[in-house]
């Protein structure tokens, strides 16, 4: 039987608003860079800071827009909960590609954009790494008691999420060998930032989470699974890229299909559980 709820637990303070305004602009920048990438891929080429085929643009184009879901939930509630979901991923997020981008400088194409991508990702990272130390001692508001079925499968889903992107990060090109297309070494370390943040949100939940924070990560994984199986197949009707005869794209597909049916099941347990607001 659940306990009833603890002033501790009731208690969801409102965030200051320039960690509202830096969010919001991260909102806006993954929504404009989402639908360039997603919707116009030979438009994003042209403008990307660094080199990519219109064939892959729809894979970065779905992570940032996927990413959009999770920020305009907090951007628009503004409280300690779902805000602690969300700027924890979105630290771990930015700065996985901040040092990822820092080290492949290389990789990168010397246009104004190229300094804008720095400068963005570095105050992102820097704003966020501010406010989780600023509320490290704020408890999980609002929070609900999960299953123990719930509880492990999110401790299952952070180990497997956080090791892929470990992978990723160390051996890109081995741990991206299954996908249905060619993958450069480089961006195989920029995907990483996804998994990473994701297994950093998908922990948090498993310690502790309200209603609302498991809405947000089922959301979030139900749009990042769906937009790349559908980006997929619009990849393949364009390109004719897609590795199709491959056992490997199956399970590719299988493992974002798997992803995005476990959001749909966050969504309805959040659902279920939204008794204490």
């Amino acid at each position: 039987m659940e306990t009833l709820p603890t002033l501790t637990r009731l208690h969801n303070p409102w965030m200051p608003l320039p960690l509202r305004v830096l969010i919001l602009i991260g909102c806006v920048l993954l929504l404009l860079v989402g639908i360039v990438l997603y919707f116009f891929p030979e438009t994003a080429v042209d403008y990307w800071v660094w080199s990519t085929k219109p064939s892959k643009t729809r894979l970065l184009g779905a992570i940032y827009l996927s990413s959009l879901a999770p920020m305009a939930i907090a951007t628009w509630i503004n409280r300690w909960s779902p805000v602690r979901l969300v700027v924890s991923m979105l630290c771990v997020f930015t700065i996985v590609i901040s040092v990822v981008s820092g080290l492949n400088v290389s990789q990168m194409i010397p246009r104004k954009a190229t300094g804008i991508w720095f400068g963005l990702y570095l105050a992102e990272s820097l704003g966020t790494a501010y406010y989780l130390w600023r509320y490290r001692r704020e408890p999980p508001a609002m929070t609900i008691s999960l299953s123990p079925r719930w509880v492990s499968y999110l401790r299952l889903q952070a180990i497997v999420l956080g090791l892929y992107g470990l992978g990723l990060l160390i051996v890109p090109t081995l741990c991206t060998s299954f996908w249905p297309w060619e993958i450069r070494a480089f961006h195989g370390q920029v995907y990483s930032s996804i998994f990473l943040a994701g297994a950093t949100g998908t922990w948090l939940l498993a310690t502790a989470t309200s209603a609302m924070e498991l809405f947000t990560l089922g959301l979030t994984q139900f749009l990042f699974g769906s937009l790349q199986i559908i980006g997929l197949i619009i990849v393949s009707n364009s390109f004719g890229v897609v590795r199709w005869s491959n056992a490997t794209t199956w399970l590719w597909i299988g493992a974002l299909g798997w992803l995005g049916l476990v959001g749909v099941g966050m969504m309805w347990e959040s659902w279920k559980k939204r008794r204490y607001k």
